[in-house]
This record gives C-alpha cells, structure tokens and sequence, in this order.
C-alpha cells in the first residue's frame, strides 16, 4: 500500500512539474467607461437627470482571467468581469431626500489568449478575445425602489502587456471593450418593461493587476 501511494504521489508530482507556468491566474481592478449615448428614461427614470447619466458612465472594472497554455504562445481559459458604477443625487434643491443608482454589470465567458515571445526576457504581449454570458443588474432608489435586471449575450476584446517579476508572479496592464446590450428588463416582482431603443451597456475598461503562474 505504501509503494502505490509513493508512486501516485511521484506521478501527481511529474505531472505537477511539466504543468508548471501552464496555468495563469490574472487579476486585474481599473476604470471603466460607458460608451452609451442616450439612456433610456422608461422605465430607468433618474437617468431623466442628466448630469447623474453623465456620472453613472464612469465606474470601476474588476477582472479575473483564467489561462491554459497549450502551445507556447497561444491559451486557451476564461474571463470573469465585473463592472460596477454609483452616483446619488438631490432630484432639486428642496428634496428631502436622495435619489440614486447602482449598476452591476456581470460578465463570464470562455476566452482564447496569443501573446509574443518574451522580449529582453521579462516583456510580452499579448491579446484576448472572449464570448459568453452578461447579466445587467440596476438597482434604483427614490421614491420607489425597483432593481432592474436582465441577461443577454456579451463579447470582448482585449490587449495588454505583462512584465515578468519572477518564474510565478508578473505585473499586467491591458485595455480591453466589453460589448453588449438589452431590449427589455424586468423588476423584482418579474414585471417586463420594452425599452424604446436598446440599452447599450458596451464599455471600455483601462485596469492593472498581477498574474500569477502555477
């Protein structure tokens, strides 16, 4: 018995071994821009504000990449983004009380990788493209409160540089677009809503992280 397991665990270490630096973990957090230009004030009404819609396009983008490399310059993996975005505000100057918006936008997708070769033995570059789910989540506060929400079908595009630290740690930086949109939506109590035009929930995001090599 003790001879099988020292040679599953020799076998469990050879595998270990060869699979080393096969197996990136990225993560990333950075800006993200809104690129919509007209929000739909039915049923999203505090978008009617104008200055609160120009402030609900900025918000912040959190990323977390998953690479297989099965070739030296290609990875198979996948991407897990989120993008969120708040802003309150006084609907007038006699309000007693705040009006406000917080979006969650979700997105998780299987995602092809190519990259160079290592230049001067710490540079590489290297660009992403992925396909899969988005949820769109708004939740609005005033004098009702109603949380909109719907999924649709997202994509994305990426490109970015790496920095190698050591054989396991390296610093990223990448700028990529997250595009999708929705139709209709509907609220916590499953009423539907049919937005006049579409709701463009496409982004650019701009973010640095760390990877990590297994």
């Amino acid at each position: 018995m003790k001879k099988t397991l020292l040679i599953v665990a020799l076998c469990v270490a050879t595998l270990f071994v060869k699979a080393q630096n096969q197996h990136h973990f990225s993560m990333s957090i950075g800006y993200g821009y809104m690129l919509s230009d007209i929000e739909n004030t039915t049923p999203f009404a505090n978008y009617a504000n104008e200055s609160h819609q120009r402030r609900m396009h900025n918000g912040i983008n959190y990323e977390l990449d998953y690479d297989w490399g099965f070739h030296q310059n290609f990875s198979l993996g996948a991407v897990f983004s989120m993008y969120n975005a708040f802003d309150s505000y006084y609907p007038n100057s006699s309000a007693n009380e705040t009006r406000s918006d917080d979006i969650y936008i979700f997105y998780v997708g299987p995602s092809f990788l190519a990259h160079t070769d290592w230049i001067k033995e710490h540079w590489n570059l290297y660009a992403r493209a992925t396909v899969g789910y988005m949820n769109f989540r708004n939740a609005m506060r005033g004098t009702a409160n109603l949380t909109f929400k719907r999924p649709t079908f997202g994509y994305g595009i990426e490109a970015g540089c790496e920095y190698l630290l050591s054989k396991y740690f390296s610093l990223v930086g990448q700028v990529s677009y997250m595009g999708g949109s929705v139709s209709k939506v509907k609220d916590g109590a499953d009423n539907k809503y049919e937005l006049g035009d579409s709701e463009n929930i496409s982004r650019l995001n701009i973010s640095l992280g760390v990877k990590v090599k297994l």
